[in-house]
């Protein structure tokens, strides 16, 4: 132990016995987590060593089964999805990728859907291909989340909210339904009821849905998600959706996929690595990445505070 201490590496910490390893890791995460004070370069470095993605990551495991990751359940009059340790989450970005504490982030659960988060490569000069940032985290704790693809869930937040707070009704809506639909029922509450409507609304009445169609734009989204965590939610989950156009055109095979929002990621989500890289073509490319970013002991971790 006193020799890991002065010269800490991967390799003394495997020789550690587990309860030292144990002890290790409680007093760091606590560290981390700001309940004690101690030195979080330390901290964090031991929590890489214990979080660190196994060389043998099999294409299984990156082909995730998007019912796999989360066990529901309920609890009061919300439904929630449980995510477990070790569980990773993945994120795209043609910018930077630190993780702010308590400044809600979006995680896809396959590496393919974080591509989705990158608006724009990072270009260094015009002659070069646009190479992209990607975070791989890992949870290092369970989290309870919003199940926001809950039937129930949405129903429930527009009656509540129909009358108290407006803005959240509007943006819960408007993340299940397009402004033209939205404006054409509001105009015309006589016309038939659509089939993923159970209810249209009325003076005195929500919207209540009967199918969840995802329609996705960032002023809703963002509204809705700083509502969760100003209500203390630690924040949403998803799994895949059909998505609006899906529903508009039925030929299209629109797919909005499973994702997860965390309100504070700096305690839940532990960097393994990032990669500055042009997107990988194969899977098989991408367990490269992963058990590089493995090996790899110069692996920066992006914590910081506001």
């Amino acid at each position: 132990m006193e020799e890991f201490c002065e010269n800490p590496s991967l390799k003394l910490y495997n020789k550690l016995k587990e309860r030292e390893k144990k002890i290790l890791v409680e007093y760091s995460q606590k560290v981390v987590d700001n309940k004690i004070q101690g030195n979080k370069r330390f901290a964090n470095r031991i929590l890489k060593y214990h979080h660190k993605i196994p060389v043998n990551v099999t294409l299984e495991q990156l082909k995730i089964n998007h019912d796999r990751w989360r066990t529901s359940i309920k609890e009061g009059k919300y439904h929630y999805d449980i995510l477990q340790p070790n569980t990773l989450v993945f994120r795209g970005s043609g910018k930077h990728l630190e993780l702010v504490k308590d400044k809600p982030t979006y995680f896809a659960l396959e590496f393919y859907d974080s591509t989705t988060y990158v608006t724009f490569g990072t270009r260094i000069k015009k002659t070069q291909k646009p190479k992209d940032n990607f975070l791989v985290g890992i949870l290092i704790k369970p989290i309870q989340l919003f199940k926001v693809d809950s039937l129930d869930n949405i129903n429930l937040l527009l009656r509540e909210s129909f009358n108290k707070e407006k803005d959240l009704y509007e943006a819960v809506v408007q993340m299940f339904m397009s402004q033209s639909d939205l404006l054409k029922y509001r105009m015309h509450p006589t016309l038939p009821t659509p089939f993923f409507l159970e209810q249209i609304e009325s003076a005195t009445k929500p919207f209540q849905f009967r199918k969840l169609y995802r329609f996705s734009a960032a002023s809703h989204d963002f509204m809705f998600v700083n509502w969760l965590c100003k209500h203390g939610f630690q924040g949403y989950s998803a799994g895949n959706f059909e998505t609006y156009s899906r529903f508009v055109d039925r030929d299209k095979t629109g797919l909005f996929h499973a994702e997860i929002v965390i309100c504070d990621p700096l305690s839940y989500v532990h960097v393994l690595g990032t990669v500055h890289i042009e997107k990988p073509k194969t899977m098989q490319a991408l367990q490269n990445i992963l058990i590089n970013l493995q090996k790899n002991t110069k692996i920066k971790s992006y914590y910081r505070s506001k």
